[in-house]
């Protein structure tokens, strides 16, 4: 049956129920169709209205799932940024005890560099007192055991009108070695009672008398005589005083460490007052101050 005929069949019933139904009735199933309709309109908006809202809780649903997994997201970052900055920490705390112990260390360091000069000093100062203690002990040994030549007698041993003037000079190895290659240069002057002679430390050496070497405990004698007679009224002004006999002299020597060595002498005749020995052939000059020593 085509969907003409059946519009048409039902239109046709449709028009004979109108015609069988008294007025009331019409109204009455006007009146529940209407109502039918308002039902159904009604229970369309009702689950249309449902639905949205079911789809409104489906997606408020999904909003607070996306917001939790962000949520969960966040706590995850800020629990990484927590580990993070708990590792760094832990890394700053081992590098501060690190930098602690390297400040130890320096301070050690630098402690035993000052206690390694100290001892470096201490060492040098000990290695100087030794070496100054050897030296000295070098000192003492050669002062002990080298050769000190030294005038023991200095006399007037001619004294006459009309001769020259003489003086002997005896000096003596007071030391444990021998005196070597000793030599002796002096002379015999006579000279106004207030001149001083002058006295010259050295001279050249071919000046110089040549000796035998002196051995320990021992000595040697040497004389020398003046260039010019004494007259016999020099002489009594020497026995005056107005006039000085002047003896003075050198003796060069080596020890047997290698060591020159010089002994000086000098004597004269002058007066020192009334209780002074007359001057006399074999008489011993009287010493000159600051005059007389031995290096």
């Amino acid at each position: 049956m085509s969907f003409r005929e059946l519009a048409s069949k039902c239109g046709s019933r449709f028009r004979r129920i109108l015609a069988e139904t008294a007025l009331p009735d019409g109204i009455m199933a006007f009146s529940t169709a209407c109502l039918l309709l308002v039902g159904v309109i009604a229970a369309g908006i009702s689950y249309f209205q449902w639905h949205e809202m079911h789809m409104g809780g489906v997606d408020t649903h999904d909003l607070a799932q996306a917001a939790k997994v962000q949520a969960d997201a966040t706590k995850a970052e800020a629990d990484s940024m927590k580990e993070l900055a708990t590792r760094a920490l832990r890394q700053a705390e081992a590098t501060d005890r690190l930098a602690v112990q390297a400040e130890k260390s320096a301070a050690a360091s630098i402690q035993s560099a000052r206690d390694a000069n100290v001892s470096a000093r201490a060492t040098k100062e000990m290695a100087d007192t030794s070496a100054e203690s050897l030296e000295n002990a070098k000192e003492s040994a050669h002062l002990d055991q080298r050769a000190w030549l030294a005038m023991t007698s200095l006399r007037l041993t001619r004294f006459q009108p009309d001769k020259k003037l003489e003086a002997q000079i005896i000096f003596t190895n007071s030391g444990r070695s021998p005196a070597l290659r000793v030599s002796i240069i002096g002379t015999v002057l006579l000279l106004d009672g207030k001149t001083e002679p002058s006295i010259l430390p050295l001279a050249p050496p071919e000046d110089f008398t040549q000796l035998r070497a002196i051995a320990p405990q021992s000595g040697n004698t040497w004389t020398q005589t003046s260039t010019k007679l004494l007259t016999a009224e020099e002489k009594e002004e020497v026995g005056k005083g107005s006039r000085t006999i002047w003896a003075w002299g050198f003796v060069r020597y080596e020890d047997t460490f290698g060591i020159a060595h010089v002994t000086q002498f000098c004597g004269n005749t002058r007066v020192k007052g009334i209780e002074t020995t007359p001057v006399q052939e074999g008489m011993d000059l009287n010493l000159c101050p600051n005059q007389n020593g031995m290096n």
